[in-house]
């Protein structure tokens, strides 16, 4: 997650906090105040709790998979790649897991006639060693 994102929400926290002071019995802000911190962490933790592995049954991205039997062309895709790929040359049958903070990601072919989408687009820090990876499932497939 971007710093700026945790600054940013702490401040929102303490400022609703200090509404809360000024108009509120002491307990009343404080309960506020750690309920809306634990909702903030919490929101945060899930929103970049999406996990990404490969194993010999295919592509794991947060809770679907693509079996590896039907993994077509895999590349890893960088930043203006990434904008290509979700703005103009954008499919809206393709399956995607986008996290806004991270640049790179991988795109994946989907080879199965019977699947509605025609590729996946995957978001990755490491795009370079997801496509290894899924490169490596193919070859050993």
């Amino acid at each position: 997650m971007p710093w700026w994102w945790w600054l940013a929400g702490g401040l929102l926290v303490f400022s609703v906090f200090v509404v809360y002071l000024v108009w509120t019995p002491l307990g009343v802000a404080v309960g506020v105040g750690v309920t809306l911190t634990a909702l903030f962490v919490l929101g945060v933790w899930r929103y970049g709790a999406a996990r990404i592995r490969v194993d010999e049954a295919g592509l794991h991205a947060g809770r679907t998979t693509l079996p590896a039997d039907v993994i077509g062309e895999v590349r890893a895709v960088d930043e203006a790649g990434r904008r290509r790929l979700l703005g103009s040359e954008a499919d809206a049958r393709a399956h995607v897991l986008v996290r806004g903070y991270v640049p790179g990601g991988v795109y994946v072919q989907v080879v199965d006639a019977a699947s509605p989408a025609p590729y996946w687009f995957v978001s990755s820090r490491r795009p370079e060693r997801l496509a290894a990876a899924l490169a490596r499932a193919q070859a050993a497939r």
